[in-house]
C-alpha cells in the first residue's frame, strides 16, 4: 500500500514539474506540456527567436499523409533590436526590454514613408526630359555621320572633321548629364519591434498582435519570461476556411478598424504571459 502511495505522488509531483517549466498564456488559451521550447540569439546579435508549441511539428510520424495532427497551441516569437540585444537580460542586470512598435505596423508604417515619397516625385517631367535628350543625341548622332561621310569624300578635312565631331559630341554629353535622375529613396531607420504569431491548431485560427508593449524581464540560456499586453487580429487558417466554405460567416466575417482593406476573423485587446523553461538554447553570434 505504501508503495502504492509513494508511486502516485511520485507521478502526480512528476506531472506538476513538467507543468511548471512552461507557463503559457495567450488569451484565455494556455498551454499544457510542450515539446519544443527553443530560444535563439541571430548571428548579428540583434534579434531574438522563441519557438514555443506542445507537439513537435518536424516529427516525422507527423507529417505522413495517414496520420492525423493532434490538436495543439504553437506561439512564434521574434525581436529585432538595432541596437544589439542585451543578454542575459535580467532583474538583477537592470537590462529589461521593453519594444513598443510591431512587425506588422512598423510594415505599414514603411509602406507609407515609401507611397509618400512616390507621391511627392514628378515621374511625368522626368520621363518627358528623357524624352526629349534621347530625340536631341539622335539628331546630334546623325550629324556625327554626315560629317564623317564629308571627311570620307573628301569635303572635309581630318582636322575640321574632326573638330566638329568633338564638338557634336560634347553637345550629346551636356545633354544626356542636364537629364535629372532617379533620386534616392529614403529609407526608414532601423527601430527596435517584436512579431508574435499565435497558432490555435485547436480552433484553426491563427491571432497576431499588432499594437501594445512587449517586455522581457528575463532571458538567460535557460529561461525566458515576457509579457504582452495590446491588441490583436485574428485570421482563419487554411484548414479552417476550407471546412466553412459552405458557411462564409464563420470566417474572415469583419472588416478590420486595425489593419486597412484587410478581412479578419476578430480583433480586440488581448495579454500575453510567458515563463518558460528553454529546453534548447543557441547562440549564433
Amino acid at each position: 500500500m505504501f508503495r502504492s502511495t509513494l508511486w502516485f505522488a511520485m507521478l502526480f509531483l512528476a506531472g506538476f514539474f513538467l507543468k511548471a517549466q512552461v507557463n503559457v498564456n495567450y488569451g484565455s488559451a494556455s498551454f499544457g506540456a510542450c515539446e519544443v521550447v527553443e530560444a535563439a540569439i541571430g548571428n548579428s546579435g540583434q534579434t531574438l527567436f522563441l519557438d514555443i508549441s506542445e507537439i513537435d511539428g518536424d516529427n516525422p510520424e507527423l507529417l505522413s499523409e495517414n496520420t492525423e495532427r493532434p490538436e495543439f497551441y504553437h506561439l512564434l516569437l521574434e525581436v529585432e533590436l538595432p541596437a544589439g540585444l542585451p543578454f542575459p537580460i535580467t532583474s538583477e542586470l537592470e537590462n529589461e526590454v521593453t519594444v513598443s512598435l510591431s512587425g506588422l505596423s512598423a510594415g505599414l508604417q514603411e509602406n507609407a514613408f515609401l507611397e509618400s515619397q512616390l507621391e511627392a516625385r514628378d515621374f511625368e517631367s522626368q520621363r518627358a526630359a528623357r524624352a526629349a535628350a534621347t530625340h536631341s543625341t539622335a539628331t546630334l548622332e546623325e550629324r556625327m555621320r554626315e560629317v564623317a561621310m564629308k571627311m570620307a569624300t573628301g569635303e572635309l578635312s581630318p582636322e575640321e572633321g574632326g573638330r566638329q565631331i568633338e564638338a557634336l559630341s560634347q553637345q550629346a554629353e551636356s545633354i544626356i548629364s542636364s537629364v535629372p535622375g532617379v533620386p534616392d529613396f529614403e529609407e526608414m531607420e532601423d527601430r527596435a519591434n517584436y512579431s508574435i504569431i499565435f497558432y490555435d491548431h485547436k480552433e484553426n485560427i491563427a491571432y497576431q498582435p499588432f499594437e501594445g508593449q512587449l517586455h522581457i524581464s528575463r532571458f538567460t540560456e535557460t529561461e525566458f519570461v515576457a509579457t504582452y499586453t495590446g491588441t490583436h487580429v485574428a485570421q482563419c487558417q487554411e484548414v479552417r476556411q476550407i471546412n466553412a466554405s459552405d458557411n462564409a460567416d464563420e470566417c474572415n466575417q469583419l472588416r478590420s478598424s486595425i489593419l486597412p482593406e484587410t478581412m479578419v476573423y476578430a480583433e480586440g485587446p488581448v495579454s500575453l504571459s510567458i515563463q518558460v523553461k528553454l529546453k534548447e538554447f543557441n547562440d549564433y553570434r
